[in-house]
């Protein structure tokens, strides 16, 4: 099963929100928005990409995007 936790959720939100202005926001501008560290961000990220919410190319800035919501 590919259930997210509420935090997840929460990141996803954020990233939508950031995203409707219109240019991709970092990993360091999420965590921030949400307060949490920039590992913090990247790790979760890395568990709703694995999960199916989203993909980012590696090794490139301003890549994350969102596949589907919750």
């Amino acid at each position: 099963m590919n259930r997210i936790t509420p935090r997840q959720t929460e990141l996803l939100t954020i990233l939508a929100r950031l995203l409707k202005n219109g240019v991709t926001p970092t990993f360091e501008e999420i965590a921030k928005e949400a307060g949490i560290t920039r590992s913090g961000a990247f790790d979760q990220f890395h568990a709703l990409r694995d999960k199916g919410y989203v993909i980012w190319q590696r090794g490139r800035a301003r890549t994350l995007r969102i596949v589907r919501m919750p």
